[in-house]
């Protein structure tokens, strides 16, 4: 088999193991059914017109003005739009990521750069979903993932942008580019602040790599993309509904300005410490496939030496991995800085959908970057050591993939009796309902991720919702007995 031939297959078993991995992590998410915010959100839905859903969710509780938009329209759906709304929003993740990933993947010398393409973006895409510590919380309730998951989509669609811009020096689609920046920049806080770090970043690498002159196009984009992403940031901020939510907080005054800097170190430091915690083993795989790819120096690389050992296109290694890790840093704090401003603590696990990406990305170029240093050792030995990192690679995968479907054929029997359950005491809880009964015990029910949706307390703002969402007076959670 020639090495062509070797590599589409390489790439073909790892699009099919990854696209697996996935599957099996969001097949429990078919029986997905209402819970916490999600009754809040409906009964201020059907409250009103949409429109004035919209504007008094903007005045009375966030300024978060694309999500508001976005998680009225999923509520306004039936129950069954719940199911498929992750599978959906998957869906545009997957070709997001492949279309923002298609004019690197040109770039290179592989046969197949379509293929390549797919396989990257899997992998990408299916060691993210895995590394989340709250998969549940990020991805399937409907709540927190029309807020977490659209911005990331809507940046790979920015990105892919830009690299077109960068590769062509043309420009033509600056008003879509705007666009999607305000858009993006009406999900969440911390969003808004990652992206404006991200902006930053790349325009000051430019410059001080004196590349700005050779990319003005780039730079126009950029500098609209900053204005753009403030615009909406000064949007949410002066949302009159964030002072009602602030006071309903747990911090209602916020932090003061002398503890911010130690806190800001320590939410910075829970950030790291959880990528690591949660992503550890499915890093590995992913550290041996970038460490192979930049040994095997797949880049056209006009820009550079293929044989200076100390080079990569345009840059110094060291300065590539140094300007890597202190954008990694810097972008890292920004995403912290949001929740500890505002709650004196580090951002909740769910939110971390949106910082994650970044330190996957930049994990996998720091990994390439290396591997690219390594193969300027001219042994005999590198060709074979590159082989046997590559088979660790293909069977620490395949055993990442294998225990995530295991973990889901565990999950999978238990939320679907969950959903069964959920959808006999909705039929119950309305027959009590047209008999005229105001004030009820109902069965507390517990997904297959140990999240349960009632308390045991009536006045609870959980229940509240709940009993308003059936036209009830008030509601009571009884643990069901063994």
């Amino acid at each position: 088999m020639n090495r062509n031939k070797t590599v589409q297959v390489l790439l073909v078993i790892i699009l099919g193991l990854s696209l697996v991995g996935i599957a099996a992590q969001f097949s429990p998410g078919i029986y997905n059914r209402y819970i916490y915010d999600d009754f809040c959100e409906a009964n201020a839905v059907r409250a009103s017109s949409f429109g004035n859903y919209a504007i008094k969710e903007y005045l009375q509780w966030t300024g978060r003005y694309s999500g508001i938009i976005l998680r009225g329209l999923a509520t306004a759906g039936e129950i069954g739009f719940l199911s498929f709304l992750p599978y959906l929003l998957l869906v545009f993740m997957l070709l997001a990521a492949y279309w923002c990933l298609l004019p690197l993947a040109q770039k290179t010398n592989l046969q197949n750069p379509k293929l390549a393409t797919a396989a990257v973006a899997a992998l990408f895409l299916c060691t993210l979903y895995a590394v989340l510590p709250s998969f549940f919380e990020s991805v399937l309730w409907k709540s927190s993932s029309t807020i977490y998951t659209p911005p990331i989509i809507l940046l790979f669609l920015q990105l892919g942008l830009l690299l077109r811009v960068f590769f062509s020096g043309r420009s033509g689609s600056l008003p879509l580019f705007i666009l999607l920046t305000f858009i993006a920049s009406g999900f969440s806080e911390i969003f808004n602040v990652l992206e404006l770090a991200l902006i930053s970043i790349t325009a000051f690498i430019l410059i001080i790599t004196k590349k700005h002159a050779s990319h003005p196009v780039l730079m126009r984009y950029l500098i609209a993309a900053f204005i753009t992403a403030l615009l909406g940031t000064l949007i949410q901020i002066f949302a009159p509904g964030n002072a009602v939510r602030q006071a309903a907080s747990n911090h209602p005054d916020g932090i003061p300005l002398s503890e911010l800097p130690y806190q800001l170190l320590r939410a910075t430091a829970i950030e790291f410490y959880v990528f690591i915690l949660y992503g550890w083993t499915w890093l590995i795989p992913l550290s041996l496939f970038s460490f192979t790819l930049g040994a095997s120096k797949i880049l056209n690389h006009s820009g550079g030496s293929v044989n200076d050992s100390k080079s990569f296109p345009g840059l110094k290694i060291w300065q590539a991995l140094l300007y890597l890790g202190s954008a990694v840093l810097v972008i890292a704090i920004a995403g912290a800085a949001p929740s500890v401003y505002l709650q004196a603590d580090a951002p909740v696990a769910r939110s971390l959908f949106v910082i994650f990406p970044i330190f996957l990305i930049a994990f996998i170029a720091a990994i390439y970057l290396l591997g690219w240093h390594f193969s300027t050792l001219q042994t005999n030995f590198k060709t074979l050591l590159k082989k046997i990192i590559l088979a660790l690679a293909l069977l620490t995968l395949i055993v990442q993939v294998g225990t995530a479907v295991f973990e889901s054929a565990k999950a999978f029997p238990v939320q679907k009796e969950y959903a069964h359950a959920w959808d006999a005491r909705d039929r119950e809880l309305k027959d009590l309902v047209a008999q005229g009964v105001k004030d009820t015990e109902i069965t507390i029910l517990t997904n297959a991720y140990a999240y349960s949706d009632l308390t045991e307390n009536p006045k609870y703002w959980v229940n509240r919702c709940f009993a308003q969402y059936y036209s009830l007076e008030s509601i009571t959670g009884i643990t069901k007995p063994n």
